[in-house]
């Protein structure tokens, strides 16, 4: 009895989360897959990194398993080798771990990249924390070996950064997307039912992107505090392999859905056809007046479309561009930048 809560407990727990999130990351990527399939796929080096995410999860939780089987056999006094499959099981996850996250980092960086408009200045800091930060996790998992108190000590240091950077990237992508449709709807001037999309794509950015962050606050303290180790060493890496690749995916499903809403300036062309990347302004059942009646009517845009150019612009282009007062006219062929 005193094994199994020493040794067996914490690391049942784990393994219980660890196959539970496995089934959520499961669910996740087929409705993915078939969303993707649906809309014929976008972006391609998106799909490649969201299924080696998936490939990286599978292969922690296996490793999970078989490192649960090896305890299990130590607390029955089975004889093996267990300690030496103990450290390669633990290294090896470790470097999945690392592999994944710098991988999850590099879409949250190029989605951050993207709603800037390719506005280099906004993601330098991060990038460049984030580069020292991976080059934090690779020396841990070469350190851990031959010296596995700096090894544990570097780890711990990438987990704290790799939670700020994490936090600092979600504000930005979600400030950036609240700052445009404010911006649009200052300069139109009227109160638009997109308010509510506006709201949602918000929340989602926020939930999604703030669900990595939230796993890495307990693991951080299961990894720092003693009553939780094993050999000096417990193993959050599969929990936190597998929900950092959960974050992109649902991030992407929830857009093919039509829940969130990206300017991505390589898809303007795109964006047309798609409500996802769109923000069509309807107008408004506006109450008739008499021509010559002085009390001043809403300006009532006839159908308005928002884009942004690839310098950061907020462009509006109008299809029946007659129905404005010439002052307010949208170009027929280009647009109007703000």
């Amino acid at each position: 009895m005193l094994n199994f809560q020493v040794f067996l407990q914490p690391a049942l727990i784990i393994l219980i989360f660890d196959i539970f999130f496995y089934g959520v990351h499961l669910t996740i990527l087929g409705l993915y897959t078939y969303l993707q399939l649906q809309r014929q796929g976008r972006q391609r080096f998106c799909q490649v990194f969201i299924f080696l995410l998936f490939l990286f999860s599978t292969a922690a939780v296996v490793l999970a398993i078989i490192d649960f089987v090896q305890l299990c056999l130590l607390t029955l006094n089975e004889p093996g080798t267990f300690f030496n499959s103990y450290d390669n099981i633990v290294l090896a996850l470790r470097a999945i771990y690392v592999a994944a996250n710098i991988i999850a980092d590099t879409l949250l960086l190029y989605r951050c990249y993207i709603m800037w408009a390719a506005k280099k200045w906004v993601i330098i800091v991060p990038v460049i924390i984030s580069a020292i930060n991976a080059a934090t996790a690779i020396a841990s998992v070469y350190c851990e070996q031959a010296f596995s108190e700096v090894g544990i000590l570097l780890f711990d240091v990438f987990l704290g950064v790799n939670l700020f950077t994490n936090l600092i990237l979600t504000g930005l992508i979600a400030g950036r997307l609240w700052w445009i449709f404010h911006t649009t709807q200052q300069y139109l001037g009227c109160d638009f039912s997109n308010g509510k999309k506006m709201k949602n794509a918000v929340a989602i950015v926020l939930e999604s992107g703030l669900l990595y962050p939230l796993a890495l606050i307990p693991c951080i303290i299961f990894q720092t505090y003693p009553g939780f180790t094993f050999n000096d060493d417990p193993v959050v890496e599969p929990l936190l392999t597998v929900i950092v690749g959960i974050a992109p995916t649902l991030v992407i499903v929830r857009v093919d859905l039509g829940i969130s809403v990206e300017a991505n300036p390589s898809t303007i062309s795109e964006a047309q056809h798609q409500n996802v990347h769109d923000l069509e302004i309807q107008p408004s059942a506006w109450h008739s007046h008499p021509e010559n009646s002085e009390i001043p009517r809403p300006l009532s845009p006839p159908h308005l479309q928002v884009d942004q150019d690839q310098k950061g612009n907020v462009v509006l282009t109008s299809s029946q561009p007659s129905h404005l007062p010439q002052k307010y006219r949208v170009a027929e062929s280009g647009g109007h930048e703000l």
